[in-house]
């Protein structure tokens, strides 16, 4: 079982997508701040934040099928399984949810 660089990479980038879509919503409030309330300013940057792990998702499907087509190793498979794990679960938070982070009651 010798996995390769771009193996573990591909693995890695369906981990990241199966964490992102948690604070994705979160992350695009806090860059709108950044930029001192939401006018139009503050949309080019919530856009770009709630794109995002679309566009990573679609990504890490296509260089890890790419993979997994060349040398059949299971880190890519993994990869192919977590990212669209991810694109689905991002749509159930994001769309049917409208999921964030400020819901949580803090533990203190």
């Amino acid at each position: 079982m010798n996995f390769g660089r771009r193996d573990m990479l591909c693995f890695l980038h369906g981990v990241i997508n199966l964490i992102w879509p948690f604070f994705a919503y979160d992350l695009a409030e806090l860059a709108s701040l950044i930029i001192w309330g939401y006018s139009w300013t503050a949309a080019v940057p919530v856009t770009i934040m709630l794109i995002l792990p679309i566009i990573s998702d679609a990504i890490a499907i296509v260089t890890a099928g790419i993979a997994y087509y060349r040398r059949q190793s299971m880190l890519s498979l993994l990869s192919i399984i977590f990212s669209i794990a991810a694109l689905a679960l991002y749509y159930i938070l994001r769309t049917m949810m409208q999921f964030s982070l400020g819901w949580l009651d803090p533990i203190i």
